[in-house]
Order: C-alpha cells, then sequence, then structure tokens
C-alpha cells in the first residue's frame, strides 16, 4: 500500500529514487556489521578484474600502435571526419554526427509538445532513442538464392507459354525474347559476367617467338598503376619517404636507360562506367596521403579506393617534376602532363589536356607524340592484357607515323 502511494505521488517518487540506493547501501552494511548477513559481495569496482584489466591494457596497446603507424589525428587541418580505424570516415558518417544534436533536439521539442497537448501524458515517459549507427557499413540486403531465381523464372516461362498458345501466338517470336530482366547470357542476377582476360596473352604468346632478354628502345612508356602496385612498400613509412626511398630510384633508372620516359596514371570520375567495376573488390581504407602521413600496412585494400589512387598519383607526379634527369621523363597529372624541370624542350601541348579516362588508351596517345618525334623505337611495360590488344591493333598507325 504505502509502494502504491509513493507510485501516485511524483514528488514521493523523487525522493525515493533519490534516497532509494543510499538506505540500500546503509541496510546492507547494518547486516553485515550485525553479523545478520555474510558479506560476501566484493567491494571492487567492477572492472578491477584481471580479465577486464586485460582487455584494457590490450586495447591501449592497440591504440598506441595504431597512432604510430597513422600519426597524429590532432594535427589534421581539414573537414574531414578522422577516425582511427579507416583515417578518413565516410562523408555520409560525418553528416550524421554534425547533425545528432539537431535530431536530438528535435526528439525533446516533440516530447515537450505532447505534454502540453496530452492530458495523460507523463513527464516519466521515455524519449525514444535515435538508433543511427554512425562508423559501420549499412548491412545488404539478402540476395535471392539461385535455386529460388530459377524457379520464378521456370514459373514465369510456362505461364507466357501457355498463355502463347492459348491466344495463338508466334511461338518463333516467343522464344526470341528473355524471360527475365537481366539475360542470362549477359549477367548473373544483374552483374555482368567476367572473365579472366589473362588467358589472351597465352593465346597470344603461343603466336610468337618471345626474346629471351630485355629489348632496347629509345621511349619507355609505363602504367603508373602497374608502378605502384609493383613497387609497393614492404614496411609503413611516409609517403614522402616511400617516393624518395622506392618510386624515384626507379623514375632515375629509366630516364638513364632510355632517351625518354613516359608514366601514365588513370583518372577516377565518380560518374564514369567504371565506377561499378571498381567497387567489386569491396571497401577499402581511407586515408589521405601528404608527404608526412603514414602509408598503410595493407597496401592492396588502400589501393581499391578510387580517392586513395588519385592522391599519391598526383602527390607522386609532383615529386618526379621535382627531379633533375638527364634525359625527359613525362609523367600525368588527372588530365594535365608535367615533366621533369631539367627539361624544357618537351612539347606537351599534343599529350595534355587530355580527357582518356583509363591508361589503357592514354598510353597511346604518348605513344603516337613520341612517334612522330621521331623516336625510332618504343616499348611499354604493363600488366594489363586491354593494352596488349590495343597495342596489336595499333602498331600499323604507329608505324606509319614514325616514317
Amino acid at each position: 500500500m504505502q509502494l502504491s502511494k509513493v507510485m501516485e505521488e511524483p514528488s514521493a517518487l523523487r525522493r525515493w529514487m533519490v534516497a532509494g540506493p543510499e538506505i540500500s547501501r546503509l541496510a546492507a552494511n547494518y547486516e553485515t556489521v550485525s553479523g545478520i548477513k555474510d558479506a560476501k559481495k566484493s567491494n571492487r569496482h567492477h572492472e578491477q578484474t584481471e580479465t577486464v584489466q586485460r582487455a584494457f591494457f590490450e586495447k591501449v596497446k592497440q591504440l598506441t600502435m595504431v597512432m604510430e603507424e597513422m600519426g597524429n589525428p590532432f594535427e589534421e587541418e581539414s573537414g574531414d571526419l578522422l577516425t582511427l580505424d579507416t583515417d578518413i570516415a565516410d562523408p555520409s558518417a560525418a553528416q550524421l554526427i554534425a547533425t545528432h544534436h539537431e535530431r536530438g533536439k528535435e526528439k525533446f521539442n516533440s516530447f515537450m509538445a505532447n505534454l502540453q497537448c496530452e492530458n495523460d501524458c507523463s513527464v516519466y515517459q521515455p524519449i525514444k532513442k535515435n538508433r543511427i549507427t554512425f562508423f559501420t557499413n549499412e548491412p545488404k540486403s539478402a540476395s535471392k538464392s539461385e535455386t529460388k531465381l530459377l524457379k520464378e523464372d521456370c514459373n514465369l516461362f510456362s505461364r507466357l507459354f501457355i498463355s502463347c498458345q492459348n491466344r495463338q501466338c508466334d511461338l518463333q517470336e516467343f522464344f526470341k525474347h528473355e524471360n527475365q530482366s537481366f539475360p542470362a547470357s549477359l549477367s548473373n542476377k544483374g552483374k555482368l559476367h567476367t572473365c579472366t582476360k589473362s588467358d589472351l596473352v597465352d593465346v597470344l604468346q603461343a603466336k610468337v617467338t618471345l626474346p629471351e632478354t630485355k629489348p632496347e628502345s629509345d621511349v619507355l612508356i609505363v602504367d603508373g598503376a602497374a608502378l605502384v602496385n609493383t613497387v609497393a612498400q614492404r614496411t609503413p613509412k611516409t609517403f614522402e619517404e616511400y617516393a624518395r626511398k622506392d618510386i624515384l630510384p626507379k623514375v632515375e633508372y629509366y630516364s638513364t636507360k632510355h632517351k625518354r620516359t613516359d608514366i601514365i596514371f588513370d583518372v577516377y570520375h565518380q560518374s564514369s562506367l567504371k565506377a561499378e567495376a571498381r567497387s567489386k573488390p569491396g571497401k577499402a581504407i581511407r586515408r589521405r596521403v601528404t608527404a608526412t602521413s603514414k602509408t598503410p600496412s595493407n597496401w592492396q585494400s588502400f589501393l581499391r579506393d578510387s580517392t586513395n589512387k588519385t592522391e599519391p598519383f598526383h602527390f607522386l607526379a609532383n615529386k618526379v617534376a621535382e627531379m633533375t634527369t638527364g634525359n625527359p621523363v613525362i609523367m600525368t597529372k588527372g588530365e594535365n602532363a608535367i615533366t621533369t624541370t631539367s627539361d624544357t624542350s618537351v612539347n606537351l601541348e599534343e599529350v595534355a589536356p587530355c580527357t582518356h579516362e583509363e591508361a589503357d588508351t592514354r598510353i597511346f596517345v604518348h605513344a603516337r607524340h613520341a612517334a612522330t618525334e621521331g623516336y625510332k623505337s618504343l616499348m611499354i611495360e604493363a600488366n594489363d592484357t586491354d593494352i596488349v590488344v590495343i597495342a596489336i591493333s595499333l602498331m600499323p598507325s604507329l608505324a606509319r607515323n614514325r616514317s
């Protein structure tokens, strides 16, 4: 009866809520001192256990390792939201955090409005949480199984076939059309079928006799993405050290062996048709590329993000442009091109600006320019089957430009 009265009176309920824990503690202490009840419960804090402390020190160790690898995030001067596991959070997460306070105020204002317009609304009615996940990806919707899709296609095909027979339709015309949204001959659940293009190179190599040594050439054209992938850093270091110790010595070697060296990078646009294909390898770790920022330990995961490719490509192009080389080195930077500071005789107007997005085709813009400049031999260093096929098709026209 007494409890029911407390629940009915808001002021009595508040006093009971405030004094209740203290009264409970005093009662427990009295029972322990008087011997009525043995004190079996430990008076230590719930985190003062060996397991919790071991987990805490492990997390501190991991945090220290991440900050040593990625650098101090508090020295960043940008509008991006930084997280310690991915360096730069997705813009959607930054937007959620920036508007989270406003959403909380909207909940509170809605609660106060309900108090004023509803007689039976209590001040103790809870405000619903804004259940928002900031730093995790949205769960992917479950796709239908292959068997279920085949059954649905079969049922649809059966109904259409029966309707054609009842309506005396032309069955030859009926069988000319697909009975599903995505042609099975071209796609799998809406995704285009892929193949192993490198198998074509084996077929082409079987038709010719390959030289035992690397041939000499006046001009070397290098696929920049292949260069960055093959000269991947082995241990975390700054991007300045990566350029100075790994990439620039390689470029210096090229310039001494060839009269001209061109390094071609891809250009990445958000609206590109290639964006869908580039997203297939999965989510990448986003990281800013500056001279003092650390290179990632997982290089392949880093290069899955198009922005992670654009920034180091531009960074390396600027570093190459600062070099002093005996022979000219041309490097693309976005749609433009730059050359080493020691050479001012190279005319870049015929190769830049260039709207080619893929290095596969832009390589041959530079190849044609080199042929018209009078160079006699040219070699392309790449690991892409598309470049091999394009090179074979364009070889006659390049020979005419050289002559």
